[in-house]
């Protein structure tokens, strides 16, 4: 019972002093916005944890190829696959065919693009909506005359937007060069019928993974900007 009275005389006190003027909203805005932000992800990362295990399982996973999915290593296996004679070309392709597979999961309902959705949607929105409202807060700050530190702090808020765009939009562009990789491959040197899994495979690489962000759309460095 004290402690809710408490609250409540705080919280009244607090909004008081703010309607006399003598605290700076945008401030305390931002600081609610970034407390509100912060124990919103952590309650989602509690309830999400069982997802992240099975998404980090997953890209763990050394049973099936005897390697974890990484598009890089996918893109050397393309480049040499094409070297030696018809039958251990296929063979290399066939493999190349089921570790993109196994990394796209293309005839999966749960594709690894709906796994990181599903474990980080709902965080990047939060951290999208709280990294508007403290830099709108600090950009006022700025126009008042605040110091240098102000500057600091919405220099270090956009360079943590731009690290998860820029990781967002490294996954996109990772998924769609691996067509890329198979045109400048030797596949003009094998026969008709790797011709013909060697398009099939450049036309599934057109449908990249991504992460969404809700109404924000996709992460990618268009949204930082």
């Amino acid at each position: 019972v004290w402690k809710v009275l408490t609250f409540k005389l705080s919280k009244q006190t607090f909004f008081g002093v703010i309607l006399e003027g003598n605290v700076d909203v945008s401030e305390d805005l931002a600081i609610l916005a970034a407390l509100f932000g912060y124990k919103s992800i952590m309650v989602l990362y509690v309830f999400k944890q069982r997802k992240l295990q099975t998404l980090m399982w997953k890209l763990s996973d050394f049973t099936k190829l005897g390697k974890p999915p990484h598009f890089d290593e996918l893109k050397s296996m393309i480049l040499e696959c094409f070297d030696e004679g018809k039958f251990e070309n296929r063979r290399r392709l066939n493999m190349c065919i089921r570790y993109h597979l196994d990394i796209i999961e293309y005839f999966s309902r749960s594709t690894y693009s709906k796994r990181l959705n599903d474990c980080f949607t709902n965080e990047m929105f939060i951290h999208l909506t709280t990294t508007g409202i403290i830099c709108g807060c600090l950009e006022n700050q700025i126009v008042k005359g605040y110091n240098f530190g102000t500057v600091l702090h919405i220099l270090a808020w956009i360079g943590a937007l731009a690290v998860s765009c820029f990781g967002g939009q490294m996954l996109m562009d990772s998924s769609l060069s691996v067509a890329d990789v198979m045109y400048c491959s030797k596949w003009y040197e094998a026969d008709v019928h790797l011709r013909k899994y060697a398009i099939l495979m450049m036309v599934r690489s057109q449908k990249p993974l991504y992460v969404t962000t809700g109404s924000f759309g996709v992460l990618t460095l268009p949204l930082f900007v």
